[in-house]
């Protein structure tokens, strides 16, 4: 026997060893030995059968581990997953007993700040919803106005209902998931200055109708690639019924608009759109400053090796890979999210028939908790950093 294959039995042996002291720790517990004790069991078992034959200890414990792995790999997984569904409400209640203590401790720390945010989603939230209520009843203006509320205040809706998901994600301690919520309001927030800025020009006044309509040209892309996958993911492809008439519509849409069929087609052909990417619109909206912090949230979302690097946390260099939750870096999410979001509903106020009186003075009081809620925010991350409390779950 080799000396590495010698090593590796030694290690298997003290492997057994500890698992032997820790199953009769939980049995003095009153707690059954986890399922992952039975690969040594076994092959100590088949070990010992093999020694009684004649066969060297060394061997027998080698072929013992071998012959258990097979054993296992058949036969195993069922019994592992009983075992550990049997176990489960056991492990379930204790980690969301730890839950609950983690998330309690984290809004004694953050709560003045979350409170803020929750207030200024909330005013949001009702903003828009008067508004769009308001100016849907409205009879005066046209198919362009009707088109453009639609757009906008579909964009203030999901932005509304995003805030909600960064804040849950916030208070359960996952900012980094936050922050790629933060990202698409981002997105939103941009589309929707697009759209208000230009629906009011004579040259652009369709622009609103122009993007519902792109609806329909995502619809037969989606569609399409369905058909491709459909009988490899198992679900039932679409009739030629339903692709004809994807096509039909797609059809009617391109006669009223030719050119919606490109990339961002539905933002036609905007001042500065040359190539045509959401980098250009954020310049159009005048929001490109905020660059950054989108690349930066872009990180989370995709799958590349910043990503990766960016996804540690710890002090002095002792850098662990997060896999569960931590009580920092809340507040770039929290800040990016809320910023959006005052974005979104700010421009929605700009569509005709949208802003009151009464919903402008709100506008200006959710800038002013604002301000207050991203300083609040930054200053319990100066406060977390300066006394080294970090927390990893």
């Amino acid at each position: 026997m080799s000396i590495s294959s010698t090593a590796a039995l030694w290690r298997a042996r003290l492997r057994y060893w500890v698992a032997a002291r820790r199953r009769a720790a939980l049995r003095l517990l009153g707690r059954d030995s986890e399922p992952g004790d039975a690969y040594l069991r076994i092959a100590q078992a088949l070990a010992e059968k093999h020694e009684s034959s004649g066969m060297s200890s060394e061997e027998a414990m080698e072929c013992g581990l071998v012959e258990a792995l097979e054993i296992l790999t058949e036969d195993g997984p069922p019994q592992v997953a009983a075992a550990l569904k049997a176990d489960g409400p056991r492990i379930l209640a204790e980690r969301r007993r730890l839950d609950r203590g983690f998330e309690k401790r984290l809004r004694q720390r953050w709560g003045s700040a979350l409170d803020l945010y929750y207030m200024i989603a909330v005013a949001c939230q009702e903003v828009g919803a008067e508004g769009y209520q308001e100016a849907n009843q409205c009879d005066e203006g046209g198919d362009d106005e009707r088109a453009l509320l639609e757009a906008v205040s579909g964009l203030q809706a999901r932005a509304c209902r995003q805030s909600l998901e960064v804040l849950s994600l916030l208070e359960a301690g996952f900012p980094k998931a936050a922050h790629a919520v933060s990202r698409s309001m981002h997105e939103g927030a941009v589309v929707a200055s697009v759209l208000t800025e230009y629906g009011s020009t004579p040259e652009h006044s369709e622009i609103g109708l122009r993007f519902l309509l792109f609806d329909h040209i995502t619809n037969l892309m989606d569609a399409e690639e369905h058909q491709r996958y459909a009988e490899r993911i198992n679900h039932e492809p679409f009739t030629d019924q339903e692709m004809a008439a994807l096509r039909t519509t797609k059809a009617a849409v391109l006669e009223r608009f030719p050119d919606l069929d490109r990339k961002m087609g539905w933002a036609g052909d905007l001042p500065g759109l040359r190539k045509r990417t959401f980098e250009e619109l954020e310049v159009i909206a005048g929001i490109d400053h905020l660059r950054p912090y989108y690349t930066w949230a872009s990180h989370e979302v995709h799958a590349y090796p910043k990503g990766v690097r960016l996804n540690q946390s710890g002090l002095d260099g002792d850098l662990r890979k997060l896999a569960g939750r931590t009580n920092a870096g809340l507040a770039d999410p929290a800040q990016g999210a809320l910023i959006a979001l005052n974005q979104v509903t700010a421009s929605m106020l700009t569509v005709p028939g949208v802003a009151s009186p009464s919903r402008i003075v709100a506008s200006r009081a959710v800038m002013a908790l604002l301000d207050e809620a991203c300083e609040e925010f930054a200053r319990i991350e100066r406060e977390l950093a300066d006394e080294r409390t970090l927390t990893v779950w």
